[in-house]
């Protein structure tokens, strides 16, 4: 499966420590990563990694409208974005889910988290009267609009290709992605769905221009530094909280526990 990265080349090296965090999490995971750049190949620690590389402009926008080109609009991709990488995650359920998602005949599902946040719990971003069974025993609940569209995912590319389309054509910063995705209409056949229960933790690598905590102390562990001008944010930022049927055994689990106490949602 494709998996499409949304990267540029200065954010290189938070691209290969999320990678990294995959193969590490989910060993034989079935992933080929989709990378774009925009001057340098920079294969870093990826060697052994199923990947390739596509040239795009660096204009966001354009960036994953070229990353997303030749792929037909109902094929599945695994949508990652390198501002997250893997803290844990439950890999049966994940393995399952890949699976399932490939052998699914209905298309107008195309789009399941298995990452379920605070804010994916409010009613207003939930559609209750759309509930589909997953075939590993819980209910995956509609989701109403593109609230944490950022999140690693399986959707169908027409997901990301159209709500992508909605954007304006100017080149604008990562951030403002925020507010674009609010006035895109989320189309009645593209249909979102979130785990009932959390099934992954994921660690923001940075904000607002600094390299979180919780990413510098992990990029440390694997011998890699940012880039030498980002500031480090005060508060770690992580996305999710663990359940019990996928701490024990998991890697830096503890590490997840110390750092909860900031930033968490």
């Amino acid at each position: 499966m494709l998996a499409v990265v949304l990267t540029c080349d200065r954010y290189s090296v938070f691209r290969n420590h999320m990678i990294m965090r995959y193969g590490e999490i989910w060993k034989d995971h079935p992933f080929q990563f989709r990378i774009p750049y925009q001057q340098e190949m920079d294969a870093g620690p990826l060697s052994g990694v199923s990947h390739e590389f596509v040239r795009t402009p660096l204009d966001i926008k354009q960036c994953v409208l070229a990353l997303l080109e030749g792929i037909d609009d109902d094929q599945w991709i695994y949508w990652c974005i390198d501002d997250k990488y893997p803290m844990l995650f439950d890999v049966e359920v994940f393995a399952r889910c890949y699976n399932c998602v490939l052998g699914l005949n209905d298309l107008s599902i195309a789009g399941i988290s298995l990452c379920r946040p605070a804010s994916l719990m409010r009613p207003s971003s939930l559609d209750y009267t759309d509930v589909i069974d997953a075939p590993w025993g819980e209910k995956l609940i509609g989701r109403s609009r593109y609230k944490q569209i950022w999140l690693h995912q399986f959707v169908r590319a027409k997901v990301i290709r159209k709500l992508f389309e909605g954007f304006p054509d100017a080149p604008f910063s990562p951030k403002e992605m925020d507010g674009f995705h609010r006035q895109v209409r989320l189309p009645g056949d593209h249909r979102l769905f979130v785990a009932r229960y959390n099934h992954a933790v994921f660690g923001e690598s940075t904000t607002r221009g600094g390299v979180t905590p919780n990413c510098l102390a992990s990029l440390a562990r694997h011998g890699l530094v940012p880039p030498g001008d980002m500031t480090v944010v005060e508060k770690p930022k992580i996305i999710g909280q663990p359940r019990h049927s996928f701490r024990a055994g998991l890697y830096r689990v503890g590490e997840y526990f110390r750092l909860k106490g900031g930033g968490t949602r």
